[in-house]
């Protein structure tokens, strides 16, 4: 897999609370073993009942697609992301930073995942 990430270290905004981000782009094609393209998906074609590829009338055949990885499914990127937000949390800790991603209070927006998280600030140290 081949991953894109965009880094944002917006200024503050009116309410004085930075915004640092990041977007991570994932493609759904594979790569195949010889650095080509592999295919998103398979197609199944739709049989008439002699065996034969039913046209859809635009030049091609109906059927239905099957995707070749689990790569974009709901379930895969909230694995994702829940393993992201716990491998966070843990170097937030061990920093003595009090932010913290936080997956149980996510919501959707626009039909996309929001991540909520509190202010980021220093913990009490006694070092």
């Amino acid at each position: 897999m081949i991953v894109d990430c965009a880094v944002h270290e917006k200024d503050a905004g009116e309410d004085g609370i930075q915004n640092p981000h990041f977007h991570v782009l994932c493609p759904i094609r594979p790569l195949n073993p010889d650095g080509s393209w592999g295919n998103k998906q398979r197609r199944e074609y739709i049989l008439d009942e002699h065996g034969n590829r039913i046209p859809n009338g635009k030049g091609d055949y109906e059927f239905k697609a099957f995707p070749t990885t689990d790569w974009g499914s709901p379930e895969r990127l909230e694995a994702w992301r829940q393993a992201w937000a716990d491998l966070c949390n843990s170097k937030f800790e061990e920093k003595g930073l009090l932010s913290r991603s936080l997956p149980s209070t996510k919501a959707r927006l626009c039909g996309r995942w929001r991540r909520a998280a509190l202010p980021p600030t220093r913990a009490a140290s006694t070092v």
